[in-house]
């Protein structure tokens, strides 16, 4: 993967071999959305494929490192499950308040 496919990633290269790697979603701290968590399981290959980097620091963009899942994710998700093996309301119920 090049570093220009990542969508919420961001690569600056620093002296020395260095390479700063920002998340960067600050308008929702940072939260991961569906693509998110895979983004960063790509960066060592990507990073290994370039000769130049030596050390990678992982920073998040705004107040915020990472404010874990995004709610908003996590509603979409369940409510897939929900409809492929039939969950039961309660349990929708309860993702739908926590999301708000």
């Amino acid at each position: 993967m090049a570093y220009r496919d990542y969508q919420h990633l961001v690569f600056e290269r620093r002296p020395k071999g260095v390479v700063l790697i920002t998340l960067n979603r600050p308008e929702v701290l940072n939260a991961t959305n569906d693509r998110l968590p895979w983004e960063p399981t790509q960066v060592w290959l990507t990073l290994d494929a370039d000769d130049s980097p030596r050390v990678a620091v992982v920073t998040g963009a705004g107040r915020a490192f990472s404010a874990g899942g995004d709610l908003d994710m996590v509603t979409a998700v369940q409510f897939r499950l929900h409809r492929r093996v039939g969950l039961g309301r309660a349990t929708a119920r309860y993702v739908r308040a926590g999301s708000r």
